[in-house]
């Protein structure tokens, strides 16, 4: 990435970070930190790779990711339930699959719905 979209990249981030956590908004970093931290990158090169765009990241929200992993699991943890209920009762009304689903545990459920909300993504549209 060109060193000019440094700045515009950085608060890209924090904009799709504030849109995903639950809390407060995370301020991005002020313009003259972005500044700095771009004029230390200027002195050697005119390019960042991806991976030092992502420490740099990493570096300005390290304590974020711990609130907004923890966001996540408390939300799996209060929709999964819910899930597993619906699931298992609009599958049991199901003529070829109601037998199947009377097998299958709740905590298996549970526990996959947890997993998927926690670990896949969000999927936006637009």
């Amino acid at each position: 990435m060109a060193l000019d979209q440094f700045h515009v990249a950085t608060l890209r981030v924090f904009d799709s970070l504030n849109k995903n956590l639950l809390g407060p908004h995370k301020q991005p970093p002020s313009a003259s930190a972005i500044a700095d931290k771009e004029k230390e990158y200027r002195k050697t090169k005119s390019e960042i790779d991806e991976n030092e765009f992502y420490e740099t990241i990493l570096e300005w929200t390290s304590k974020d990711l711990r609130i907004y992993m923890a966001n996540k699991i408390v939300l799996a943890c209060l929709a999964s339930p819910a899930l597993t209920i619906t699931t298992k009762n609009v599958g049991k009304r199901v003529p070829r699959i109601g037998p199947v689903v009377e097998k299958i545990p709740a905590p298996v459920l549970f526990s996959v719905y947890s997993a998927l909300l926690v670990f896949i993504p969000d999927i936006r549209v637009g």
